[in-house]
């Protein structure tokens, strides 16, 4: 017995070894309140707070949830704030009169050295973008700058090849880095706008690791260049499945998965949606209980292609608009303005109508209702639990169906325009 107590203490003194702890050497920052804090997706955990000692000397050592973390990690003391990576390593911040450095540790000495020799080439290269449109294009400073580009572009080039050579979490950081600020494998002028989509794209798409990018802090400024990117919400679909199967962590799989379901249920982006939520269903990396799964379920019963469901009351869904709304939603309130405005113009073309809302209250969902033209109008006040709701998986409003005349659902939509049913 004395044995396994000996052995279990020493296996857990050794753990405690591999906690990895950061030592801070801050006295001009003495008496300030900070913050250290973790990335998970779009969250920021707050990992450790208080006062910084008058001395600045401190030590922040990993909680052991986060054992294992490989990522960045953010100080922030008053306007004061810079990122380091945590790999592994135990290291020593050292900021005196403003100057930052990183002691013993591999990782944060290229971290820091990689990020200043880009910034430095990306600054000479905005220059440049900024003085080519003010001078005639055959003018020698033109000329002067493009040369300059040319070798800027090399330079780059240079540094981005040994970069994606590199293995550590600081080199992995920095290609998502640039990739945030518009920048790929090689710069392109302003008149490469095309070519230089296509390359952050392809970065994106093939390079980029969503495991990475998860404890990184520019988890959401990359999701919002890749919309940018995106020609259409069925791309947008597509490339996200390419994205869930390359991830490796089951919980970054989970939170990714229920971003993207967030996203696509803001958005009402029917293609994407449904090659979203088919793949999640089928994927078995999901609980079933879990926001994501859920929410795919539903989605997949208003899958475009479907039988359109029965609506009690009503004859027939052919050539029918099915309207989704909640009375006190102020993107509801302007796609009922867009429906009144154009009724008479889907009347003409045989198309009916059929709205219903998601209100609670008899009193708020009349008060509008009376105001429609069209027959056809339903309110089960159960919310979002009521029965038409539940049977085209609606879950958010404003959702638009689309019916042709053989009872098909052929399109879900955000706004009335995206029918292209008014002119």
């Amino acid at each position: 017995m004395q044995k396994y107590l000996i052995i279990c203490i020493s296996i857990f003194c050794a753990s405690l070894s591999f906690a990895q702890t950061v030592n801070f050497k801050t006295p001009n920052l003495s008496n300030r309140q900070y913050f250290i804090c973790a990335f998970q997706g779009a969250q920021t955990d707050t990992l450790a707070r208080g006062i910084v000692p008058p001395d600045g000397i401190f030590s922040f050592k990993m909680p052991a949830q986060y054992a294992n973390y490989c990522g960045i990690l953010r100080f922030e003391a008053g306007a004061d704030k810079w990122n380091c990576v945590m790999n592994s390593e135990n290291f020593t911040v050292i900021n005196e009169g403003n100057n930052l450095k990183i002691e013993q540790s591999t990782e944060n000495e290229i971290f820091i050295k990689k990020q200043t020799d880009f910034a430095s080439v990306c600054d000479k290269v905005e220059f440049i973008y900024k003085g080519l449109p003010l001078f005639p294009e055959n003018s020698q400073l033109v000329a002067a700058m493009n040369s300059e580009f040319v070798n800027q572009n090399k330079i780059y080039s240079a540094m981005y090849s040994e970069l994606t050579r590199c293995q550590l979490y600081a080199c992995k950081y920095i290609e998502i880095q640039r990739f945030t600020n518009g920048y790929a494998q090689r710069l392109f002028l302003p008149a490469e706008k095309k070519q230089n989509y296509a390359a952050l794209l392809a970065f994106y798409s093939d390079s980029l690791k969503i495991d990475d990018l998860y404890t990184s802090d520019l988890y959401s400024p990359a999701q919002k260049v890749v919309l940018k990117l995106m020609n259409s919400t069925a791309q947008y679909g597509e490339l996200m499945v390419k994205k869930m199967q390359q991830i490796r962590s089951d919980n970054v799989f989970r939170a990714f998965a229920d971003d993207l379901a967030t996203q696509c249920q803001r958005n009402s982006w029917a293609d994407a949606e449904d090659m979203i939520a088919q793949y999640l269903v089928n994927s078995n990396r999901l609980d079933k209980f879990s926001f994501a799964y859920k929410y795919s379920a539903e989605v997949l019963k208003g899958k475009i292609g479907n039988s359109a469901h029965k609506i009690d009351g009503v004859k027939s869904l052919k050539n029918t608009i099915l309207f989704f709304y909640e009375s006190d939603c102020p993107h509801c309130v302007e796609q009922i303005a867009e429906f009144k405005k154009y009724y008479a113009q889907l009347q003409s073309k045989g198309i009916q109508v059929i709205s219903i809302a998601s209100d609670t209250e008899p009193t708020i969902y009349k008060e509008l209702a009376n105001t429609f033209e069209w027959e056809n109008k339903f309110c089960d006040f159960q919310g979002f639990e009521g029965k038409i709701f539940n049977d085209y998986g609606v879950r958010s409003t404003p959702v638009i169906f689309y019916i042709d005349k053989n009872e098909k659902i052929i399109g879900r939509y955000a706004r009335l325009k995206e029918t292209k049913l008014i002119e």
